[in-house]
């Protein structure tokens, strides 16, 4: 029989999960209820979350600790904004909105004629 704080740890064990860009491997974290929600959030009121902040928030070392902060997000999106989007993606992803948010970015294309 597990215990709850056995189940916890468990949980909290796999919210962190590794991923690879070429030959960097990253790892990224599950977000949280309440960071899921703040996401959901700014997105219907029409402010989405920033690849920057995403990036900020999510990627982590293989111990959950923070890997880059904001300024460093905003520096790789100044240098290789194609890298910070891909790691943007993996955060997606990793809480199960990259599909919508996909959908979303292919809907409002189709809404808005091309010159």
């Amino acid at each position: 029989m597990v215990t709850a704080a056995e189940l916890i740890a468990r949980a909290q064990a796999e919210r962190i999960r590794p991923f690879s860009i070429g030959d960097i491997t990253l790892h990224v974290r599950r977000l949280t209820g309440a960071e899921r929600r703040a996401l959901g959030d700014r997105a219907r009121a029409g402010n989405p979350m920033q690849a920057i902040e995403m990036v900020s928030l999510a990627i982590c070392n293989a111990d959950g600790s923070p890997f880059m902060s904001p300024e460093e997000a905003e520096a790789l999106d100044r240098d290789d904004p194609e890298l910070l989007e891909r790691m943007a993606e993996e955060v997606l992803r990793s809480a199960g909105l990259y599909e919508k948010a996909l959908e979303a970015a292919l809907k409002n294309s189709k809404a808005t004629p091309n010159d």
